[in-house]
């Protein structure tokens, strides 16, 4: 592995150490799943990809002293997990779990995101109606897995809403609309090249799909903002979004 993240790390250890890696599989993968895929399978899965980032942000970020603290640390956290949930190294993950948790309860549990599927099995839409990517990847992933809406997706169109505006037409005077930005991605591990298990996401002519959509907008007379490929981040999951207003 040329660089330090959680799935990496987790592999060279189970390469060095695989009697004991097997012993902890499932946390293992779990943690993988959330570290490459921002999964959230089981608690200590994501707790456990935190703690691991966290070493690499106590070097300041050098990989080859992570690797070091990490492989020495590893088999007393995976032990500490699966009997404690991670009690003696809360230091290492407390943080960022808590604010994912906190994320779930104000962003899902009050209704301020709708997570539905389209007309197309294959791709999700997530609303959300407090501004720009409240929710955290994670935080979407279980949200699709409990609406029983995660299996045969591959893509997800964010819908969020910005804010309103009031007509001044005559005959429309004070009317209110809402207006919206949108993207639209790949799932979590849409970029891999070569999956033994999960279903393949399939790649998309990123230029002909804005094309198309932008043609549409001009016949439809939208006042949508001009699609753009890539999207929030940029990130290898982005697929096209709306230009920002």
């Amino acid at each position: 592995n040329n660089h330090y993240d959680t799935d990496g790390v987790l592999s060279v250890w189970a390469c060095l150490e695989p009697e004991i890696a097997l012993n902890h599989k499932d946390l293992i993968i779990s943690a993988a799943e959330a570290g490459d895929f921002a999964e959230w399978t089981s608690d200590n899965g994501v707790k456990l990809n935190f703690a691991l980032n966290s070493i690499l942000s106590n070097v300041g970020g050098d990989d080859d002293k992570a690797y070091d603290r990490a492989l020495k640390l590893i088999p007393k956290l995976a032990i500490d997990f699966e009997e404690t949930g991670g009690a003696n190294y809360k230091d290492l993950w407390m943080e960022s779990f808590e604010a994912l948790e906190q994320d779930w309860k104000d962003v899902v549990e009050k209704k301020e995101v709708e997570v539905s599927k389209a007309s197309s099995d294959s791709i999700v839409i997530l609303k959300e109606n407090t501004g720009l990517c409240t929710l955290s990847p994670y935080a979407l992933y279980r949200a699709m897995k409990e609406k029983n809406v995660w299996e045969g997706t591959t893509r997800i169109l964010h819908v969020h809403e910005l804010g309103t505006t009031t007509s001044s037409t005559p005959g429309a005077a004070g009317r209110t609309k809402k207006y919206y930005q949108y993207s639209y991605e790949k799932i979590g591990h849409g970029w891999v090249g070569k999956l033994v298990e999960r279903h393949m996401v399939p790649n998309v002519n990123k230029e002909c799909l804005v094309q198309e959509l932008n043609e549409k907008r001009l016949q439809s007379s939208s006042s949508l903002d001009c699609w753009e490929t890539g999207g929030p981040g940029d990130s290898m999951l982005a697929i096209c979004a709306t230009a920002p207003g």
